[in-house]
């Protein structure tokens, strides 16, 4: 009686393959909800994570308003789209592009015009800056000494 209810081979492969198809459309749905949302500490991930992580929590929310703010996260949405597309159609010239831009960045090092001195002043007169340590501790949890004290 069992091999009678028994898929065949061939449904049992097409069965997993709509399983993958599945799958795979339900994380690039997360993902795009996430790049949409993200660094905004909204839904379950972010407050378990922030819940469950202490200060790695706190960091990585801190780092998600940074970088939800930031102008070079906006040119990325907005690029993301468009490279999609252009990686669909021809993924092995968008793979040269990337060879010849890390080749280019190797051969140039543009990280040796930039001193260390101005880039940590930049850092610290950042607006931006003063923004995610603001972040940071408004979404830190109170201590457990602090809930002693107002007892």
């Amino acid at each position: 009686m069992n091999s009678l209810t028994a898929p065949t081979p061939q449904e049992r492969l097409a069965n997993s393959r709509k399983a993958i198809v599945r799958h795979m459309s339900r994380d690039a749905q997360r993902d795009d909800d996430q790049d949409d949302g993200a660094g905004s500490g909204h839904g379950a991930e972010g407050e378990q994570g922030n819940s469950e992580g202490g200060a790695w929590g706190i960091l990585k929310h801190a780092l998600g308003a940074w970088w939800h703010h930031h102008p070079v996260s906006v040119a990325f949405g907005l690029a993301k789209p468009t490279l999609k597309h252009y990686a669909e159609e021809k993924p092995l010239q968008l793979l040269g592009i990337a060879a010849a831009a890390g080749a280019a960045a190797v051969v140039l090092r543009p990280w040796r015009l930039v001193s260390i001195g101005s880039l940590l002043i930049a850092t610290l007169k950042s607006s931006e800056l003063s923004g995610a340590l603001l972040s940071m501790l408004s979404s830190a949890p109170p201590s457990s000494e602090q809930n002693q004290r107002s007892r």
